[in-house]
């Protein structure tokens, strides 16, 4: 029971301060975050906050021109980003049926695994040109959930193939995944991701 608490009391400090760079990346309120604390705990283990780098990008085509403008794009986007190009339905989530673009007023949406800047975002219209127009008001820093799925089921055969260590991943909701590991410190489970792809690892101490 000792042991319980003092591991409990590791992780969460309701004593100590709000952690600023876990309020705001989890987005909750300052009261839930208040001591909580990613990093090495009391028992060995390891907590790490795993951040997945995808965007969603929407495209206006001219619907005279479709479907082959929209193909030409998606060829584009994957040979000059090389990542996959994943069909969104109007709900950010992958598309399950149906054409990639609504037929009527050739709108896109499509999820690519690099994080949207001002320079993407400008290399993505060099790149497309007059095949379709970019709608950046639309475009957001998101990942849908099968590819937030995916990732995870990808990473526990990394690191724990067997299921001998342990290991936990889950989503945290939008972009974040909880990556926990007992008996291992940080560094090491960061190498145990291998190389990191699409994450962002944060440790906290």
């Amino acid at each position: 029971m000792l042991v319980a608490l003092l591991s409990v009391a590791s992780v969460w400090r309701p004593w100590a301060g709000v952690n600023e760079r876990t309020r705001s990346t989890l987005g909750w309120a300052s009261e839930f975050t208040r001591g909580l604390n990613f990093g090495v705990d009391i028992v060995g283990g390891s907590r790490i906050l795993l951040s997945l780098q995808a965007s969603h990008l929407v495209f206006q085509f001219s619907p005279s021109e479709l479907p082959g403008a929209y193909e030409e794009v998606v060829g584009i986007l994957e040979n000059e980003l090389h990542t996959r190009v994943l069909p969104l339905d109007e709900h950010g989530e992958a598309l399950k049926e149906g054409l990639p673009y609504d037929p009527h007023t050739g709108v896109a949406r499509v999820e690519v695994g690099v994080r949207a800047t001002e320079g993407l975002l400008n290399l993505v219209e060099n790149l497309v040109g007059s095949r379709a127009r970019l709608l950046r008001e639309n475009v957001t820093n998101e990942v849908c959930t099968q590819t937030r799925n995916e990732v995870i089921e990808i990473l526990k055969n990394r690191v724990d193939p067997l299921g001998t260590r342990g290991a936990v991943l889950k989503a945290l909701g939008g972009n974040l995944i909880l990556y926990e590991v007992p008996a291992l410190t940080p560094q090491e489970a960061e190498v145990l991701l291998g190389k990191q792809g699409r994450l962002e690892i944060w440790l906290e101490n």
